[in-house]
């Protein structure tokens, strides 16, 4: 598969083979280095061309009837269904994502459209009770939702497809235009995506999507005719991006050290697959990846052994073959940086381990220093640190003093530990008796502290996408 990818703007597709006028990225899978396509890469000139289509686009589009819009979004679902396994095959090759991992994520960006479309069903108006009040004889209090404007979204390279959904079937659904720039590393599953939504008859301009330089979109964020900027990937630009853009909205999704702790009334046998996989799975380029195992005494032996088989065990290599789990990472330079923190520690290697070039090893790590790298920062590679522990407070403390908070998982039967661990741990969310990495799409997601800024999750999305306007009505005499 050779792709040639074009950029859209308002309904157009731009930068093809011969268009001379327009630069060219040249896309390699990160697995054997062989090429997979070419993408447009565009200016300012094509940015500003779609902040002008998504500007004009947004006034008609935010006025078109709910109906309307479902219809199309619910038409952008059966698109991306059908494109199911040309989606998947991109994935595997760009970004070296297993295929059986990406058609989950395939599965999930239909839901994500399905439920944006749901919520347009609900009524538009909400009535608010004022009748407390002395003053309300004879008027009705109402408030709804209204779209804001053009949304810039910002998607990082390792969920291209679903976390550009969770952006845009939102933005659609209030009624906001969306200008979509993806990470030059999935380039060409970002601009896929975009021609496979706009091939369900989306009005021109609703929907743009570029390639371009980080100083073209930093300077598209900034333009006033930007009214949001949704932005998911690194700490480091995220947190400068919203300090730059004080003067309008930011929802940011960043990084994480999802964290577990499993207590001694649980049975472990089966939980040590489970947690592999979640920490393992897609070489553990996912922000709520388990990162750390906190795992109580009395069970830490058993886990520990069980880890140890279901490290060895799990599947590594070409994430074009199915039952692969754990892929490449996505460049040379991660890799390298991983195998320093993984060597620079201070924690043992009792499963797996070492390195091919882009494919690390699923890596388990036993008792590294609490404040290295690999245990304080977010790794984004395939290892899990595991650490025992005495008494339930001593995970509590870890997890309580990291810097990030999006997920992080306990196992137990006991409601009041988990009630222990809800006041003393700050998280955007707590999964009980299952790992961090499970997001369903319609519940709210996002992070504390360092890992963000805001909340997805279609619903709440929306929330954030929209200006919340009251209109007060009272009878004439």
């Amino acid at each position: 598969m050779i792709l040639h990818e074009e950029l859209l703007i308002d309904g157009l597709f731009v930068g093809g083979p011969c268009d001379t006028s327009i630069a060219k990225q040249i896309a390699t899978s990160p697995y054997d280095g062989s090429r997979v396509g070419v993408a447009a890469e565009g200016t300012w000139s094509e940015a500003d061309a779609a902040l002008q289509a998504s500007t004009r686009a947004f006034l008609k589009w935010s006025r078109t009837p709910r109906q309307d819009r479902q219809g199309l979004i619910l038409a952008c679902a059966e698109a991306i269904q059908k494109h199911k396994a040309e989606l998947c095959e991109l994935m595997a090759l760009e970004i070296g994502k297993p295929i059986d991992v990406g058609s989950a994520e395939i599965d999930r960006a239909v839901i994500t459209f399905k439920l944006a479309a749901k919520f347009l069903e609900e009524p538009e108006w909400t009535s608010i009770d004022v009748s407390y009040d002395v003053r309300s004889a004879g008027a009705t209090v109402e408030s709804r939702r209204e779209a804001i404007g053009p949304v810039l979204c910002i998607t990082p390279f390792n969920w291209p497809i679903n976390l550009a959904a969770h952006k845009i079937a939102p933005a659609l659904a209030a009624g906001n235009t969306v200008i979509l720039k993806g990470s030059e590393q999935a380039s060409l599953c970002t601009l896929r995506l975009a021609r496979i939504l706009q091939s369900v008859g989306l009005p021109n301009g609703v929907l743009n999507a570029l390639n371009c330089e980080p100083e073209t979109t930093e300077r598209m964020a900034l333009d006033a005719r930007v009214k949001m900027v949704s932005f998911t990937g690194s700490e480091r630009i995220g947190w400068q991006l919203k300090e730059k853009c004080w003067n309008k909205r930011v929802s940011l999704e960043l990084g994480g050290t999802a964290s577990i702790y499993v207590h001694n009334d649980v049975d472990v046998s089966g939980l040590a697959e489970q947690i592999a996989k979640s920490a393992f799975g897609y070489a553990g380029q996912t922000c709520i990846s388990a990162q750390n195992v906190y795992i109580h005494f009395d069970v830490y032996d058993a886990l520990r052994e069980g880890l140890i088989q279901a490290t060895n065990g799990l599947a590594a290599g070409d994430p074009r073959k199915s039952g692969v789990i754990c892929g490449p990472v996505i460049s040379k330079s991660a890799a390298e940086r991983i195998e320093t923190w993984v060597n620079g520690s201070g924690g043992k290697v009792i499963a797996g381990g070492g390195r091919t070039k882009t494919l690390l090893q699923p890596t388990l790590l036993e008792s590294p220093n609490p404040n290295s790298d690999a245990v304080a920062q977010e790794i984004f590679g395939p290892v899990l640190n595991l650490q025992r522990v005495d008494v339930p407070s001593m995970a509590m403390v870890e997890l309580a003093r990291s810097q990030y908070g999006i997920h992080h998982s306990i196992f137990t039967k006991s409601n009041d530990l988990v009630d222990q661990f809800l006041k003393f741990v700050s998280c955007g969310g707590l999964i009980v008796n299952d790992v961090p990495t499970l997001r369903f799409d319609a519940m709210p997601y996002g992070g504390v502290k360092r890992s963000g800024f805001g909340r997805e999750g279609v619903r709440y999305a929306i929330e954030e996408m929209t200006e919340l306007r009251a209109v007060v009505r009272r009878d004439l005499p």
